[in-house]
């Protein structure tokens, strides 16, 4: 049969001349066998490839470039919850009064808010839903959703499961963060209120920023959500809450591997921050609006900033329980030796407001990205700070450093934004519509709360006035920041601690 096979006639003896040629053939005949069960194989895997790829979608590789919202027209009006502080302010689309003030709706000196109803909310346009009806459940198609009795497969590597486990001895509590400073803020509170948690970072998913519905439903495809909710009781979402957004579906569409899961979100940012706008900027927002009509007990809002809330409360979107909580002011950055305390620090990331000190003849060094965190701001003279931001994390580690911070006055600052002398302002856009009286009441920098610790000055003749070494203007003879400040913080503190308590006992996660 091997001889026939081979091509010899079956009487013809097996000569050893014709040993090298059968040699040959063969190696031929299993050059091309071994060549279509390669192919079969290859074609197979590449075949099965493609499946899971179109199954995930390549989420968790996803990379794109940030996305800066389209839809801040500061254009809507809504009844229901607002923020606190008795804000009073007047859009310039439509005319109305918006008035941000709270109610209490717990007991005890840190309280939840409730919202007081305002003028109706009319939209002016047509891709926008009133907030006023009532917000159906967005529909999903079907194929994103998972079957009560059957779970998805997990397209995780080990090492990004390994990654969303609680890490050995800490509680059930997650905080799903990014940024290093937010983060430092949360494990200075939960150090502080003795509880354990465990720390994932959407970097490590190749997460990026300005999350669309299409990535959160790959990642819930991809078993992300179902490995991350299943595991913990509470998930903190910290600085860029666009990244929740796979949870909070979760929490929405009420999956059963969510059935006793807390979401806190911690925002310090804008809560929309790089969601693009049209349809899936509304999807975004219609889903915490039917969390809101549905009153959904196992959500909850921080806002480090006052300014959070009135941002989202200005495109729609309410929250029925939140709070305000400031940072903590917590830094463990060692100070640099060898500081000019005559002189002020200025971080020189803005050029046409270093010309300007140049110009008026004002003394300052700039300082670069290492310029020594808090305690090594605190030696010098002053630190002028022209905010880029209603809030920052540095803010509240200046003031718990008791660093004498220079700010422009509301006036100075608008006309630094309007003119473009003031660079890199991430705000500025949806500050502008606010009257100067309200920077008062929800931006950090100007709030009633902080100004008794910060200088204002009116122009830049001001500045070099007080900085001056001639004029012998001195802190301790003035508003004596160095020494109130880290007192003001002090009381801030207990609140903020006193505040994230509460949350954690609401979620269960915590025996008071």
């Amino acid at each position: 049969m091997a001889r026939r096979f081979l091509g010899a006639p079956p009487s013809a003896p097996l000569s050893s001349s014709s040993l090298p040629s059968l040699r040959g053939r063969f190696g031929l005949v299993l050059a091309v066998f071994i060549c279509i069960a390669g192919g079969v194989a290859i074609g197979s895997m590449l075949a099965a490839v493609a499946v899971r790829r179109r199954a995930v979608d390549s989420v968790l590789t996803l990379k794109r470039p940030l996305e800066r919202a389209t839809t801040h027209n500061n254009k809507h009006h809504f009844d229901g919850d607002q923020p606190a502080a008795s804000i009073a302010v007047e859009t310039k689309a439509t005319g109305e009064t918006i008035l941000l003030s709270s109610t209490s709706t717990s007991k005890g000196p840190n309280t939840t808010h409730r919202l007081s109803k305002v003028t109706p909310f009319r939209s002016t346009s047509p891709s926008v839903t009133s907030s006023t009806a009532p917000s159906a459940t967005p529909s999903l198609s079907p194929k994103y959703l998972y079957l009560q009795d059957e779970a998805p497969p997990s397209n995780l590597t080990p090492r990004q499961r390994s990654q969303l486990r609680p890490k050995p001895g800490a509680a059930r509590i997650a905080y799903y963060n990014r940024h290093g400073g937010t983060r430092n803020n949360m494990n200075w509170v939960m150090q502080r209120l003795g509880v354990n948690v465990t720390h994932v970072n959407p970097n490590d998913f190749g997460i990026w920023y300005g999350m669309s519905k299409a990535d959160a439903d790959g990642l819930r495809k991809a078993d992300f959500s179902r490995a991350l909710c299943s595991q913990y009781d509470v998930i903190i979402v910290g600085d860029t809450i666009p990244d929740a957004r796979p949870m909070v579906q979760d929490l929405q569409l009420q999956t059963p591997y969510c059935s006793s899961l807390h979401i806190v979100l911690d925002i310090t940012n804008r809560f929309d921050f790089g969601v693009s706008g049209g349809v899936d900027g509304e999807d975004y927002r219609s889903m915490y609006r039917d969390l809101y009509e549905r009153d959904e007990k196992r959500f909850h809002v921080v806002a480090n900033n006052p300014f959070e809330l009135y941002h989202a409360f200005q495109h729609g979107v309410r929250f029925r329980r939140w709070r305000v909580l400031r940072p903590g002011g917590y830094s463990d950055v060692p100070a640099l030796e060898n500081i000019d305390s005559t002189t002020a620090g200025f971080r020189d990331l803005k050029p046409k407001l270093g010309e300007l000190f140049k110009q008026f003849n004002i003394p300052v060094k700039s300082l670069d990205i290492h310029y020594g965190g808090p305690l090594t701001l605190a030696k010098y003279k002053a630190y002028i700070e022209s905010p880029y931001q209603v809030s920052t994390m540095k803010l509240y580690e200046n003031l718990a450093a008791g660093v004498v911070m220079m700010v422009p006055s509301p006036a100075l600052w608008r006309e630094l934004n309007m003119n473009g002398t003031q660079e890199y302002s991430i705000c500025w856009l949806e500050v502008q519509p606010l009257e100067l009286e309200d920077y008062s009441r929800v931006i950090d920098f100007y709030h009633d709360d902080l100004s008794p610790y910060m200088y204002y000055f009116d122009s830049f003749e001001m500045l070099r006035v007080m900085l001056s070494r001639e004029t012998g203007w001195t802190d301790a003879g003035s508003k004596n920041v160095r020494q109130m400040a880290p007192m003001g913080m002090e009381q801030e503190r207990e609140k903020t601690l006193k505040g994230w308590q509460d949350i954690l006992f609401e979620a269960g996660a915590l025996v008071l």
